[in-house]
Parts: C-alpha cells; sequence; structure tokens
C-alpha cells in the first residue's frame, strides 16, 4: 500500500496502545473525527483484515526507524480508518460541491471503474491518438481550400483505399479495436516502441523493400508530434470554436 510507505511513518506512538487516537501520529494528516472509532465496524472483520494485511508490519530499513520494531496492531487499524475516512470526507465534500454549483458527477465508484478500464488500454489509447492525428492532419491538409466540414468526411473513406493508410490499418491488425486485453497492451508497447525508434533512426533503412516501407510509415507516424502548429492551424481553421476555446482557458 503505496500510502503506508509513504505516510504510516515511525512515531514512537505507532508501537505501543495509547488511550484516544488523537495521540497517534502519521506522517500525514488525515480526516479526524470520532467517527474514526465506527469505521472498523463499517468495514466488517473481512474487509478490516484485508486491508491491515496491505500494510507493513515494521518500518522499512530506509526509514529512519528500527527494522525490528513491529507496530501496534491498533495504530494500522487506525491507519486504515482515517485513510478510509479521509477518502469518504473528500467524496462527499465533491457531491455536495456538485450540488451548490447544480453540475452532474458521475458516482465515485463508476469513475473509479472508468478510471482502472482506462488504465488498462493506456498503452492502446497512446497509438490511437498517434494514428488518428496523423489521418485527420492529411484528411484537413487535403480539404484546406474547402470550408465544408462534410468533405473531412468523404476524405476519410476515400483514405480507407490509399497509402498509406492501407498499410496502417494492415499494421494496426487487432488494434484497430481498444480493448482491455494484456496481450494488446503487449502489442500496443511494441509499436509504440517502433514508431519512436523511427523517430530516432532518421533515414537509415534496411535493404529490404518490406522493412524500408514499413519503416518510412513508423517514421511519418512518429513525425507528428513535430507538427503541433500545422496540426492546429488546419483544425482551428475548420473549426473555428476550438480556437475561441484554447484562448478562454489559457486567460487566468
Amino acid at each position: 500500500m503505496r500510502e503506508a510507505e509513504k505516510f504510516l511513518g515511525i512515531d514512537a506512538t505507532l508501537f505501543r496502545k495509547v488511550n484516544h487516537y488523537s495521540e497517534r501520529h502519521f506522517s500525514k494528516e488525515y480526516y479526524r473525527h470520532d467517527l474514526v472509532d465506527e469505521i472498523p465496524a463499517r468495514l466488517g472483520q473481512s474487509a478490516l483484515d484485508t486491508l491491515v494485511g496491505f500494510l507493513p508490519k515494521s518500518p522499512k530499513k530506509d526509514s529512519g526507524g528500527k527494522s525490528k520494531d513491529k507496530y501496534e496492531q491498533s495504530a494500522l487499524i487506525q491507519f486504515v480508518s482515517e485513510v478510509v475516512l479521509t477518502h469518504l470526507t473528500t467524496m462527499y465534500e465533491f457531491e455536495k460541491s456538485a450540488q451548490r454549483q447544480q453540475t452532474w458527477r458521475m458516482p465515485y465508484a463508476l469513475r473509479a471503474e472508468i478510471t482502472r478500464q482506462l488504465s488498462r488500454t493506456q498503452q492502446q489509447d497512446r497509438l490511437r491518438r498517434t494514428v488518428v492525428r496523423h489521418a485527420l492532419r492529411y484528411a484537413l491538409r487535403e480539404t484546406s481550400g474547402d470550408d465544408r466540414k462534410a468533405d473531412i468526411v468523404s476524405m476519410f473513406v476515400a483514405m480507407r483505399g490509399i497509402e498509406p493508410f492501407v498499410e496502417i490499418r494492415e499494421m494496426l491488425g487487432e488494434l484497430v479495436i481498444l480493448e482491455a486485453s494484456e496481450d494488446k497492451e503487449v502489442r500496443a508497447v511494441e509499436l509504440n516502441r517502433n514508431i519512436r525508434n523511427a523517430g530516432y533512426r532518421g533515414g537509415v533503412e534496411s535493404n529490404d523493400s518490406f522493412s524500408t516501407a514499413r519503416n518510412s510509415i513508423l517514421r511519418e507516424l512518429a513525425r507528428e508530434g513535430q507538427l503541433d502548429d500545422e496540426y492546429r492551424s488546419l483544425l482551428t481553421r475548420l473549426f473555428p470554436a476550438l480556437e475561441a476555446q484554447t484562448r478562454n482557458r489559457s486567460r487566468p
């Protein structure tokens, strides 16, 4: 538990029993209220044992404490209780703030689950942003003489059958569909690395024609990060509202 590794601490009160929770001192100040005594019962013994089981039983050697000293069990339970109470208080404050401001907020549990799922597709999402930006920049450039947004859609349809987009789609394979899969994440890591390395290699080519064509595509994708100004200019020309939003965000 990273929270415990950083903030459990080595105060003397963590190694003995105390009369009141206020006597203990962790390395971080958590929200304290008499409700902290109710947290263990509300969690239930099974959940409490699981959470306490994640905590270190003694200080690390490099923490400044004595690694042979054992944390008092009640100190570990109090640490879990205060962390839980702090998170619950934060959640409640967010909900009350949203209510006052009349804004919509997803339930905390749903937000946490979405974050967890997104973390399982992080590398695929990074790869997708690179590929989509490359395709969008091409389409914007090809339709730069026309202000009709519908032409962008027509261009995307036409791009499905021309180079290098056919080759990019073949190179992506099953990664075209984003999915919480460990195998896909490994594959996406490899492609992201190849794109990055292709940008470093510059003009070095292989004698193999297939590798040469593939490396050329990878280098083209690697260049996307160097074309921010052109991309932004093309995008805001067709969608002026984006420029106004960017200016508003940059104002103090």
